[in-house]
């Protein structure tokens, strides 16, 4: 027979990790069924667990708890309701065959219904699976460097998601217009090394969330990612495909290597991208070899604008003549405020060919971006 459970929950743990789960159940589930979160005592912890079609995420809290079982709530409802409470403890309160929970907070007593747990999802074991670990920090900052590089259209899937090849110790984002490409060291290495696409949604879940451990572990099978860190794992569905060798895509050569101020340049293209149009946000380069410039430029109905900066250096194989090239403003925004030294290089070779933006020549987190075609 089922029996009455209590649970004692501090109430700021309780909204973290109620914080936490609802990021998995973001936006409109696509069962009436994936809205709930599912409560477990356990010892002297409540593991609390959200599951949807393609993510699911666990975390636990410690709690004083009065006898066993499980249900399932709204879990958006619920935090709505302690997030509005001035106590440091919230109880709440299964009494046997109810089909409702009592949550008490002070002098306040409030009755919310819960689901048919019969109906809840398992959540999704760790078996068979490679392991790698990374720094925290370096794992967050790896991610922050290449996810925006990510394409939204969800018509090219392996596009959405971004590469982790654990064999060349790399990741890579692309959206078939940029490109996003950085090496990493890993705690350890997986026994079986592979390629796998994470979604770029899932990763930048993790960047935003505040993690106490200084390493994150993450295990994956052939279908399946498993992020590990503060008594939380955050599981999610690879993407099925693959993408190209995208070191066959970065430009082994280049014709122009010129050294730019970063911050200078960042507030001129801000500057003079107001002038782009609409449509492909085109902002022309012109590097001037005799005066040593770089020469930043836009017009549209908007308007025009035309600006040069000093380069810090330049090297060309053709100094009679300057080279033109045009982007999109936007690619060209992304990638400058990824860059974390006070100069960057940028390496051309031809105007329709891709350049290379990156910290230095020798970076192990580059950039490459393909050029639009120049109207006159």
């Amino acid at each position: 027979m089922e029996e009455k459970l209590e649970l004692y929950l501090d109430t700021k743990e309780l909204i973290k990790a109620l914080e936490f789960t609802t990021k998995v159940l973001k936006g409109r589930p696509t069962s009436e069924i994936y809205a709930f979160n599912k409560f477990i005592a356990n010892g002297d912890k409540v593991d609390i667990e959200a599951v949807e079609m393609y993510e699911a995420a666990k975390t636990s809290i410690k709690a004083q708890i009065n006898g066993t079982g499980e249900f399932i709530i709204d879990p958006k409802q619920l935090l709505i309701m302690v997030k509005n409470v001035d106590i440091d403890e919230i109880i709440i309160t299964k009494e046997a065959e109810k089909n409702y929970i009592e949550i008490q907070s002070g002098w306040n007593i409030t009755n919310m219904p819960i689901g048919n747990i019969e109906s809840y999802p398992d959540f999704p074991n760790i078996n068979d699976t490679e392991e790698i670990e990374f720094d925290t920090e370096e794992l967050k900052e790896l991610i922050e460097r290449a996810s925006f590089a990510c394409s939204t259209d969800e018509a090219r899937p392996v596009f959405t998601g971004i590469e982790l090849d654990t064999e060349k110790a790399q990741i890579a984002a692309s959206n078939t217009h940029m490109l996003a490409v950085s090496s990493f060291k890993a705690n350890n290495k997986p026994e079986n090394s592979k390629k796998i696409i994470i979604p770029a949604k899932t990763l930048d879940k993790l960047v935003k969330t505040t993690i106490k451990d200084k390493t994150v572990k993450i295990n994956f099978n052939n279908t399946n990612l498993y992020i590990t860190f503060d008594n939380t794992t955050l599981v999610s569905r690879l993407i099925d495909g693959s993408y190209p060798d995208v070191n066959r895509v970065i430009p082994k050569n280049s014709k122009v290597k010129c050294k730019i101020p970063k911050k200078a340049f960042e507030k001129m293209l801000n500057r003079i991208k107001v002038f782009s149009d609409n449509d492909n946000n085109i902002i022309k380069i012109e590097i001037n070899n005799k005066e040593k410039t770089l020469i930043l430029s836009a017009s549209s109905q908007k308007g025009s604008s035309k600006e040069a900066i000093k380069l810090e250096d330049l090297i060309t194989d053709n100094e009679k003549e300057n080279f033109k090239i045009a982007f999109n403003a936007n690619y060209i925004t992304e990638i400058t405020r990824r860059i974390k030294e006070d100069n960057m290089v940028m390496l051309l070779n031809t105007s329709v060919s891709p350049a290379i933006i990156a910290e230095n020549e020798y970076s192990n987190n580059k950039y490459i971006v393909t050029p639009l075609r120049m109207v006159q």
